[in-house]
């Protein structure tokens, strides 16, 4: 009776993939079977890196150094200081609400820990507490820091608003 071994072998379509595959098992990092099989590794990579790409729009499009209000003048003994006026309320909104970037890194992180709790639980029901807790902390990460980004753009706005009505302006 012959034994005979089978050896599946899962080539990726990059070439330079395979390359770099086979040197870190030439170099004693990984067994070759373990440096080819790239099922393992990269899953929870693409999902972080799928799964973050709202919270950079998020944070890119509520960017607070942009965003104007609509300040009617018609009428307002005021309208020549307008522009002096809105640099000054931008400059004071920012410092009052805090900076976007720094709300949606804030947030993710407290989402993350917040998630990775709650998957690590729900993943050892499942059997994989370690994949439910990564899985939750990216999901808790992600729409945690959106949301704050989101509250942060608003407290921005609606302090911009507030700043320029108290110096006399019509704020639409």
């Amino acid at each position: 009776m012959e034994v005979r071994e089978i050896v599946e072998v899962r080539v990726p379509e990059d070439e330079t993939k395979v390359q770099a595959a086979l040197n870190e098992a030439s170099h004693g990092r990984r067994t070759s079977s373990e440096a080819l099989d790239f099922r393992r590794v990269p899953i929870m990579r693409r999902l972080v890196s799928i799964l973050a790409l709202p919270v950079l729009a998020a944070v890119g499009c509520a960017s607070q150094s942009t965003w104007s209000p609509t300040v009617d003048t018609f009428g307002n003994s005021r309208a020549q200081y307008t522009s002096r006026d809105m640099e000054e309320c931008r400059a004071l909104a920012g410092q009052a609400s805090g900076s976007t970037g720094g709300e949606a890194a804030r947030g993710a992180v407290t989402g993350g820990l917040v998630g990775a709790a709650g998957g690590a639980a729900v993943g050892a029901i499942f059997g994989s507490a370690g994949r439910g807790a990564a899985l939750g902390a990216a999901l808790g990460g992600i729409g945690r820091g959106v949301q704050q980004a989101s509250a942060s753009e608003a407290n921005f706005q609606r302090a911009f608003n507030n700043c320029m009505r108290s110096r006399g302006h019509n704020v639409l």
